[in-house]
């Protein structure tokens, strides 16, 4: 009988001893005492990785500048085509454009890694890379449709606040509402680019590789030249082929004035007003043909140019706000000023309070439909409810009263830099220089 439950213990033993972390009794052939023996926790190292394989999300259609249904997904396998767990694997778009989610991640214990959402580029072909270290690679493909209407949605600005930015919880709702005010005049989304430049390109701090839907402005405040100069400056840097449209601009603003501007109730007009240029308005004028007679910097003698947009929506609103009886050329742009001021605004001596003059001025300085429709003749598709009410043209200048705040010049506000032109696919077609 003893013998019979020896042999028991050591055939338990030898099942026992096989289940990975367990302590168990030793067979033995004696009656001697016996302990616990300890068995190696991890096992035998399991077999290495062999191959890689797609195990979902191949082969599917979206729209540009979004995600396939399907994450894509691959399973990393060993000879025997068990899954192995723990390799690293890394995904990366080859063609197309767009962005992927997860780009490095390792396989779970079924061997399997996904991707996330895989979030396509310009309309065509597109391409997804898996590659697993020391094992190989595999090819996703995708197939981006266009949108209607160019980007899917209404225009959106983006706005990214550059390192050592953060602004004040005043200076984030002026920026807010701004951005608001912007999008709510431009009435039609814009084709999704996609946009592959490097560190510094309008400010950025990064590369900026990714579809942009409409806008992105990247912010920066900082010191310029202290108080009571250049209060800020701002424009594209990076617009569309074709239309010429801005796709990447920067906005900065002199630290040494926002806590003065915001004191006299400016902050928010002269925010919109620099945002106003990234946009376009005065920045690209020249560029896009539509400024007439400008004035150099240094004026010639007599008689002087007769700086004007001739955009034909902007003359129609220009005379519908007063301007049909105007003896000079329409619409008039700012003959004074300096660079930066000059040939960049509406002329504050006939359209005074125009938010898009060279001057903040006492008082309201409304949106008008002047600088709405400026908008459409530059190539955007515009809400024309949303301009602000405006009284015309030839108003005398606004004399400050007492108590009330000063009137503001935009000092060589608009941000001059080469502009760089890129195609839908991202790839740089044009670089103008001005």
């Amino acid at each position: 009988m003893r013998g019979d439950l020896k042999s028991a213990v050591a055939r338990a033993g030898l099942i026992i001893g096989a289940l990975t972390g367990a302590s168990i009794l030793p067979a033995c052939s004696s009656d001697a005492p016996v302990g616990p023996l300890s068995v190696n926790p991890s096992g035998p190292p399991p077999p290495p990785a062999t191959s890689i394989v797609v195990s979902g999300g191949d082969s599917q259609t979206a729209e540009t500048g979004s995600g396939v249904a399907s994450a894509p997904a691959v399973r990393v396998l060993d000879g025997a085509g068990i899954g192995v767990a723990g390799v690293r694997v890394q995904f990366a778009v080859i063609s197309g454009g767009g962005s992927i989610e997860n780009s490095t991640l390792t396989t779970n214990t079924g061997g399997v890694a996904s991707a996330g959402t895989w979030t396509l580029g310009i309309a065509g072909p597109q391409t997804l890379r898996a590659t697993a270290n020391g094992v190989g690679s595999v090819d996703f493909t995708a197939t981006a449709t266009p949108t209607s209407g160019g980007g899917g949605g209404a225009y959106a600005i983006e706005l990214r606040y550059n390192p050592g930015s953060t602004p004040t919880t005043a200076q984030g709702v002026a920026f807010s509402q701004a951005k608001s005010q912007w999008e709510s005049v431009i009435g039609g989304d814009l084709l999704d680019t996609f946009v592959d430049r490097s560190v510094g390109t309008c400010t950025s701090p990064t590369a900026i590789n990714e579809t942009v839907d409409d806008l992105v402005i990247f912010v920066t405040l900082e010191t310029i030249d202290g108080a009571g100069g250049v209060l800020g400056s701002a424009g594209p840097c990076v617009i569309r082929s074709g239309s010429l449209l801005p796709l990447i601009g920067q906005m900065r603003l002199d630290i040494a004035d926002l806590a003065n501007l915001e004191a006299s109730g400016s902050l928010n007009e002269v925010i919109a007003h620099e945002m106003g240029h990234v946009l376009g308005v005065g920045s690209l004028w020249s560029v896009l043909g539509l400024l007439a007679d400008p004035m150099p910097s240094t004026p010639p003698p007599p008689p002087l140019p007769d700086p004007h947009f001739i955009g034909p929506l902007t003359l129609a609103a220009f005379d519908s706000i007063g301007g049909s009886g105007y003896s000079g050329a329409k619409a008039p742009v700012e003959d004074t000023g300096g660079p930066g001021t000059l040939n960049s605004h509406w002329r504050e001596t006939v359209l005074v309070t125009e938010l898009m003059t060279g001057w903040i001025n006492p008082g309201s300085n409304p949106l008008s439909i002047v600088s709405v429709q400026s908008l459409a003749d530059m190539g955007y598709t515009v809400n024309t409810s949303a301009a602000q009410s405006f009284s015309g043209p030839g108003s005398s200048l606004i004399i400050p009263a007492p108590g009330m705040r000063p009137r503001l010049q935009m000092v060589d506000d608009v941000w001059i830099v080469p502009l760089e032109v890129v195609e839908p696919s991202g790839r740089q077609v044009g670089l103008i220089v001005r």
